[in-house]
């Protein structure tokens, strides 16, 4: 009898300690989805800090592009006009012309002293000349040069009245090519205040 008992007794709570294996503690479920959350919440501010540092290194680039695309066009503006000032003229031989009043330098490449335009980088450039003259005795001539080559020239007798002429060229220089023009023996210009005589040029495009 007794020892019925006793196997009753071992079979009850056997039973009852499977029981409590079986049944989940719920402190330890809400500790696990704690540590879980709290890992993501790590892995989601690792993400964001990472986002951050590429924005940054992002803004930084663009920041570089920016200066570096403003320093080229800065270094690409190249344009230049100036005028005569006075009449020239009437000399036995050539000369080149300098247009002393300066209208427009961007960039500084042309001499106001020496009449010429140095070509500070490789490109296209357009140049023109645009002459006027008010004498019935001597005729208008101007030869435009690139270097010691001479690119263009334009004669014009004069009629006794006041007269214009323009030539213009797209050239292909170089750094140091130099470009100016130039007033054959005998002939003769007008300028006056309203810049009748002048000499222009700018870049087109580097190359």
């Amino acid at each position: 009898m007794k020892t019925a008992f006793v196997l009753a007794l071992v079979v009850l709570l056997s039973h009852s300690s499977l029981q409590d294996a079986e049944t989940p503690d719920p402190k330890l479920d809400v500790t696990i989805e704690i540590v879980q959350l709290r890992d993501k919440l790590i892995e989601m501010r690792m993400g964001m800090k990472l986002m951050q540092q590429y924005n940054e290194d992002l803004q930084a680039k663009m920041t570089d592009i920016e200066l570096e695309l403003k320093n080229q066009t800065a270094t690409h503006k190249i344009a230049f006009s100036a005028a005569l000032a006075n009449s020239v003229g009437d000399y036995d031989v050539a000369i080149t012309l300098v247009y002393s009043k300066v209208i427009t330098n961007i960039g500084q490449a042309y001499n106001p002293v020496t009449g010429i335009f140095t070509a500070p980088l490789n490109g296209s450039y357009y140049i023109r000349f645009t002459s006027c003259g008010n004498t019935g005795r001597h005729g208008m001539a101007v030869d435009l040069y690139k270097n010691n080559e001479k690119m263009n020239g334009l004669v014009k007798e004069s009629d006794g009245y006041m007269t214009y002429f323009s030539g213009g060229l797209v050239m292909q220089l170089e750094a140091g090519d130099v470009v100016y023009t130039k007033l054959p023996a005998n002939s003769k210009l007008y300028d006056d205040t309203n810049n009748r005589t002048t000499f222009t040029g700018f870049l087109i495009f580097p190359m």
